[in-house]
């Protein structure tokens, strides 16, 4: 009995030592995998698994009438796990229907066989776990994502049909390089730019994250199941007016190439609000080709020259130093200050001419010795400079665009700073500013004295909610009214009387100042130049200001009278012909005079592609000869001598049925219509008339497809 207790009570112990020694080999062996081998484990399991970030589609950027400026086009990748839990389990379902998906397949892709697909596929599940990704679309549209889950095997989805899909996006611009530096765009590598970047986070979507587990073969795949993706970005809704901002980068271009100029740019801003309702900047890429590659508007300073003559003008009024009719020396248009001689662009008419005159015809002496004996030595210019920057010209203006530079002067504590500093502070030299800072000051002129911060985005939308709203925000007013108004007087004598009277409309009022600066190094044999002309229309009452800046024309002409004026007159008249509510109306039939000058001109009103009896409706309004040239509902109008003419519109054909319809160039209303009517699903953005469609015209489609319009 004894001896029994003693083996019972030796095998417990032993049982127990074993048990200790297990426990302290396994405390052991995890301290070991913790601190001594945890690095490795940790890049092993790093190796297996990671997280993968699922968004939603990038907000758009729209015009403040809603056309879209930029939006994403959204796009899959799409693949096979041919050894996806549900086929493993399920091999008589696979072997079934093998043959029913490499058939639609290769219909779909037309690159192999129904036998090759095959072949791919069940030699994947052979090899086991090397293949498990197999990759047949890079980039198919969810139109085509949403017809393959209707495909045998993919129709069980990811687990059990082991159909992969990838969202993946698009940014693109449908007016190309119309504001595109301005537009912007987000980058992950690189700083992002313009609007895009100053409303990133309102633009950026909602996240989600999954777990993926590598497989063999460096075949990422994975673990969870997202049902609905994740929600959309904001819409950004800017200030800009696309046809403005259509018509300033023709206009830009256009004179670009005509002068050889290194780049430009056109800055518009409506008086009373502040807001940007146009910003073009092109460079030169090539003989005669020019992009949007940099923001010179917002992002660049320099001498503005003549230009700069406004504000000193405005200054010496408002310090009383000064009169309009104020007479000044000039003699044959020389002076030296110091040792340093200043020249005028010209040969004066007259040896001592007023104020007035002399801002003008843009004196450089006149304005110089003005300045100078108004404000001498350096306390003289501290004060000129006290009063430049109580104009609020010695700050960057606010735009919530990145890269703004900060304005420059030559200051009395400045090594550089001499006694020709005022006059050529006076005449736009020792000075920098950005066009959009110069724009800005005389939008305050044009606004009676009131400054307005310049504002490019007018709201947020997301959910269909507003969710950021931006105001005109007031900023001072720099100058007394009386004051203003005769600075807005010389202004309009330099259209009348001036340096730019080349540009005087028989349309439009207008009012501005010439400037030419001389921006190659001293010293420098090959000289060049900037033109600039800034003001403002309609001259009595005005709606928008404009700066227009091009740099280093190299055609032989480069005096901002020549080259910067021109396309200042150009958009303003441009702009007078799309603002109806600045013209008196002519469409009245009882006026007989009056439509019988409108049947005679070349120009016949634009009609939207639609429905034949809306078109005849307003042709017979109008009184505009047309012909019926088809017994279609839905036509397109076309311009024949003194008559349109009504013909068929392509793609609406009864053999269209089950085929995309060509709307493009259609009204909303009538777009909606004719999709709807055809039993397919419509999803629009923007206004006007419709500029893209997600389907081209003739493919092949099924009724409740998803059609995505884009309008403009």
């Amino acid at each position: 009995m004894k001896k029994a207790k003693k083996d019972i009570f030796l095998r417990v112990n032993l049982v127990l030592l074993m048990m200790l020694v297990i426990g302290a080999a396994i405390i052991i062996q995890g301290l070991k995998i913790q601190f001594v081998e945890g690095n490795h484990w940790n890049e092993v399991m790093n190796e297996k698994t990671r997280i993968r970030e699922i968004k939603g589609e990038l907000g758009d950027i729209l015009s403040q009438e809603g056309e879209i400026l930029v939006t994403s086009l959204p796009y899959y990748e799409v693949a096979m796990d041919p050894l996806a839990d549900g086929l493993k389990k399920d091999s008589v379902y696979f072997k079934e229907n093998i043959g029913g998906l490499c058939q639609k397949l290769a219909r779909h892709f037309r690159d192999k066989s129904t036998l090759e697909y095959r072949d791919i596929i069940e030699k994947a599940r052979k090899k086991g776990s090397i293949n498990r990704n197999i990759v047949f679309d890079e980039a198919a549209t969810p139109r085509e994502v949403e017809n393959m889950l209707k495909w045998p095997i993919f129709e069980k989805g990811q687990f059990g049909g082991g159909f992969i899909r990838r969202f993946k996006e698009k940014r693109i611009l449908p007016h190309g390089e119309v504001a595109k530096r301005t537009l912007g765009y987000i980058r992950s590598n690189l700083p992002s730019v313009g609007i895009s970047d100053s409303y990133q986070k309102w633009l950026e979507p909602d996240k989600v994250s999954i777990s993926q587990i590598n497989v063999a073969g460096n075949n990422w795949i994975d673990l969870d199941m997202i049902n609905d993706r994740p929600a959309d970005g904001g819409d950004v809704y800017t200030t800009l007016n696309l046809d403005l901002q259509k018509i300033t980068h023709e206009v830009l271009n256009d004179a670009l190439i005509k002068f050889d100029a290194a780049h430009g740019c056109v800055v518009v801003l409506e008086v009373e609000t502040g807001k940007i309702k146009a910003l073009s900047n092109l460079s030169k890429v090539g003989d005669g080709i020019y992009k949007e590659t940099y923001n010179h508007a917002v992002g660049r300073r320099t001498p503005p020259g003549s230009v700069f003559k406004t504000a000193v003008a405005l200054a010496l009024l408002s310090d009383n130093k000064a009169s309009l009719n104020t007479f000044v020396e000039v003699g044959n248009g020389k002076h030296k200050f110091y040792d340093v001689e200043m020249k005028d662009d010209h040969k004066p008419l007259e040896e001592e001419l007023t104020f007035q005159r002399a801002f003008e015809t843009s004196s450089n002496v006149g304005i110089a010795k003005l300045a100078n004996d108004a404000y001498p030595g350096k306390q003289g210019l501290k004060q000129l400079l006290d009063r430049l920057e109580y104009m609020m010209l010695d700050r960057r203006t606010g735009v919530k665009i990145a890269g703004e530079e900060e304005p420059h002067f030559t200051r009395p504590n400045n090594p550089n700073c001499s006694g020709v500093t005022v006059p050529f502070t006076a005449i736009g030299y020792e000075v920098l500013l950005t066009p959009l800072q110069q724009a800005c000051f005389y939008n305050a002129i044009a606004n009676d004295g009131k400054l307005m911060q310049p504002y490019i985005v007018s709201h947020v939308e997301k959910d269909n909610k507003i969710v950021l709203k931006n105001e005109p925000t007031f900023v001072k007013q720099i100058a007394e009214l009386s004051n203003v108004r005769q600075i807005q007087k010389a202004l309009r004598g330099v259209v009348v009387r001036g340096t730019a009277k080349g540009i005087r409309s028989d349309k439009i009022s207008m009012a501005g100042k010439t400037g030419t600066a001389l921006i190659s190094k001293p010293g420098d044999p090959d000289k060049k130049y900037q033109s600039s002309f800034i003001g403002y229309f309609p001259a009595e009452k005005p709606k928008y200001t404009v700066a227009v800046i091009i740099a280093k024309p190299s055609s032989g002409e480069y005096y901002g009278s020549q080259v910067a004026a021109p396309i200042f007159k150009e958009i303003a008249e441009r702009c007078y012909i799309k603002e109806f509510d600045w013209q008196e109306p002519v469409n009245d039939k009882r006026e007989v005079a009056e439509a019988d000058r409108i049947k005679k001109t070349d120009h016949f009103p634009p009609t939207k592609t639609g429905y034949k009896r809306d078109i005849q409706k307003i042709y017979d309004y109008f009184d505009i000869p047309y012909e019926d040239k088809t017994p279609s509902n839905w036509i397109v109008s076309e311009k024949d001598g003194d008559q349109m003419n009504l013909r068929k519109r392509d793609s609406f054909d009864r053999d269209y049925e089950g085929r995309m319809p060509n709307v493009i160039g259609m009204g909303l209303r009538d777009a909606i219509f004719v999709l709807e009517n055809r039993g397919f699903k419509v999803s629009h953005k923007g206004v006007g008339k419709i500029l893209k469609q997600s389907i081209p015209p003739g493919e092949s489609i099924q009724d409740g497809t998803l059609i995505k319009i884009f309008l403009g």
